[in-house]
């Protein structure tokens, strides 16, 4: 190899050196734009949430018949009453929300309504069931943090237990449960700029009384959850334009890896697939190969130019002679060849300029 090529094949490796350093950075800092532009995103569009609480509950009490027992009036909701003393009855409904945002505003409707249930002992399934409006649908709408529902209703237990006694005894029915079931329904609607959407509830609380027995003992069940929730909020956050960016450098990153490894492999040394080449042949056929240090002297023989290696071994059976290999100085270059008695000289080189 002249001064010269080893001046020019300097001259390459830095100039090659130099466009791969330029595009590696590229990917790099492609990259890097990604991942940033991916933090933003994922911190902007992170799902933010108003808390808020509601509770729903019944306070009952029952106003006693003039009697020489009980010095009160009314009992409240840890007894059970005798059904005989009762007159009637009042239950105070109260459902409260609490909003984690004073930019709120609801839509609410409430109603409240009596139904005298008599059951079948065998199967469960009501056989009587009329159902009495004690307060009609109301439609109202309120602002701010807190909405709180608070009615109180007038129960006529007398009347509801004698109609439950009397469907029984007219019937003859034997086995059955009578249940007065009183019942505030509940729809709210919360509205808010903050909230994503509208936060619909619907829930019912109930005062359940036994009927048609000697002693009774009101229950209260609830719908509504006692465990703090939470909407969605509105964000108002340019997380799309992030969302885009991370899209177009996550693509130019991909363009620039492709681009990279394609310029990498086709602009490789060719000097180290040589190697490569060489070490090959030498590691599969190193004990059919004999190295020499000296360049052959071929300026008496007839060259034949051999294809391939595997040639050279069927040669080098039929002629029983050895496989001889020669490296120059350069390393650009090695011969693989049997000298014959005759000057017949079978040549297979692997060089630099093969590589393309």
């Amino acid at each position: 190899m002249s001064e010269n090529e080893k001046l020019l094949r300097e001259e390459y490796q830095k100039k090659r050196k130099r466009y791969i350093s330029i595009m590696a950075g590229a990917l790099a800092l492609s990259l890097v734009l990604t991942l940033l532009f991916g933090i933003l995103y994922s911190k902007a569009s992170k799902e933010t949430y108003v808390e808020y609480t509601q509770d729903g509950s019944a306070v009952y009490y029952a106003y006693l018949d003039d009697n020489e027992f009980y010095s009160v009036d009314k009992l409240n909701g840890s007894h059970a009453y005798v059904t005989s003393l009762v007159d009637r009855m009042t239950s105070e409904f109260k459902y409260c929300l609490k909003m984690g945002t004073d930019n709120a505003s609801y839509r609410y409707s409430y109603r409240v309504e009596a139904c005298v249930s008599v059951y079948d002992g065998d199967t469960g399934a009501p056989i009587f069931n009329p159902t009495y409006d004690l307060i009609p649908t109301t439609a109202e709408t309120a602002d701010g943090k807190s909405l709180c529902i608070d009615k109180t209703v007038d129960i006529d237990f007398v009347k509801y237990n004698e109609l439950a006694r009397s469907f029984v005894n007219t019937y003859g029915l034997i086995g059955t449960t009578s249940e007065l079931t009183v019942t505030m329904h509940v729809s709210v609607v919360g509205v808010s700029e903050e909230f994503v959407k509208d936060n619909p509830n619907e829930y019912a609380i109930e005062l359940k009384v036994p009927l048609n027995k000697d002693t009774t003992k009101p229950v209260v069940n609830a719908t509504v959850p006692a465990n703090e929730q939470r909407i969605l909020a509105r964000s108002d956050s340019p997380s799309g334009v992030f969302k885009v960016l991370m899209y177009i450098f996550a693509a130019v990153s991909v363009a620039a890896a492709a681009v990279l490894a394609v310029f990498y492999f086709k602009t490789v040394d060719k000097h180290i697939d040589y190697s490569r080449r060489v070490k090959k042949v030498m590691t599969n056929y190193g004990s059919y190969i004999q190295r020499v240090c000296s360049e052959f002297d071929a300026s008496d023989y007839q060259t034949v130019t051999v294809g391939s290696l595997n040639d050279m071994l069927s040669f080098r059976d039929t002629l029983q002679m050895p496989i001889m290999a020669y490296e120059n100085e350069d390393k650009t270059c090695t011969q693989f060849f049997i000298a014959t008695a005759n000057k017949i000289l079978y040549l297979y080189e692997i060089k630099v300029e093969d590589d393309g």
